[in-house]
């Protein structure tokens, strides 16, 4: 008998630090650390750098298609700036079990995009005070804020992130089957605005349950045990399990190492998309494993919401 193995692999592409044109936070959406890379994060500052008179006007640019509402800024001071999250930068309205690495680290002039969130209702408001001690504000939502252009980003990232599987190992009673996965197309060092300094790329494939402490691109993963499919049109068995690729960009400045999720096309793209690796063994014992839509089972979706 064929039996039939998929693994949704849900590529939640996650960077921390600062994409080329303005990638950066610290911490999720309700104010409380990421724990996976608090050894990483520095958290001196504790809420408005000392740049003095410092203008920061936080901006809400656009909706996009999953109503996630991408914010960016403008840093009127010629220097990197550090806004704590925290009083003097926060979000209120987002989804509270997201985690979009609020941007806590400031590169001069205008910055289009440096996070998203996704609002719990209507709308979510950024929140901003500059060292000028004004509180600024920014609104946004899915009716009240214009859609995403085809091509926003506004970081040079050329990175083409993939998952390749390596190999297979079908478990000795039959049962279940090893694979193992490997994350390509992301070299060790981040991409970050022309203001930081590129800091060691954090990576993992795993469970999404949190954050990458370190570089480590290879994970095996297990499906099964097997049960009768009803949906493949080829019979079999079929068994699946879930995936996630977080790649994580760290960019310092000013003393400080910040975190946040790239809007690069290439990384943004797979942050709730799923990828299924589908196992085949045949009739004569042969196990092949390959990457397809849906290897003829039901939809396995990715979460939007990022792991923490």
């Amino acid at each position: 008998m064929r039996k039939t193995v998929l693994i949704g692999v849900a590529c939640s592409l996650l960077l921390l630090g600062c994409g080329s044109d303005a990638q950066t936070g610290e911490t999720g959406a309700t104010g409380a650390p990421v724990d996976s890379v608090a050894a990483t994060v520095a958290t001196s500052v504790d809420s408005v750098d000392s740049v003095a008179g410092t203008a920061l006007t936080p901006v809400a640019f656009c909706a996009g298609n999953e109503g996630e509402i991408y914010f960016g800024y403008d840093n009127e001071s010629s220097e990197v700036v550090v806004v704590a999250e925290g009083d003097a930068n926060r979000l209120s309205g987002a989804v509270p079990d997201d985690n979009p690495l609020l941007t806590t680290l400031f590169a001069p002039g205008a910055v289009d995009v440096a996070f998203w969130a996704y609002p719990d209702g209507d709308d979510v408001v950024w929140s901003l005070t500059g060292s000028d001690g004004v509180e600024r504000t920014a609104s946004g939502g899915a009716a009240t804020t214009p859609g995403c252009p085809d091509e926003f980003a506004t970081i040079d990232d050329d990175r083409t992130p993939a998952i390749e599987v390596v190999g297979q190992t079908l478990s000795a009673d039959g049962e279940s089957v090893d694979v193992q996965l490997r994350l390509v197309g992301v070299d060790e060092t981040s991409v970050c605005n022309a203001a930081f300094d590129p800091e060691p790329v954090l990576a993992s494939l795993g469970d999404g349950s949190a954050l990458p402490t370190g570089f480590d691109p290879d994970a095996t993963v297990t499906a099964g045990p097997f049960s009768v499919s009803t949906i493949s049109t080829d019979g079999g068995q079929v068994a699946s399990t879930v995936v996630y690729a977080l790649v994580v960009d760290q960019c310092s400045g000013a003393g400080v190492t910040a975190a946040s999720w790239s809007p690069a096309p290439a990384m943004s793209g797979l942050v709730s998309g799923t990828t299924f690796v589908c196992a085949r063994l045949d009739d004569a014992g042969e196990l092949t494993v390959e990457l397809v839509p849906s290897c003829g089972l039901p939809l396995i979706a990715g979460s939007s919401i990022r792991p923490r």
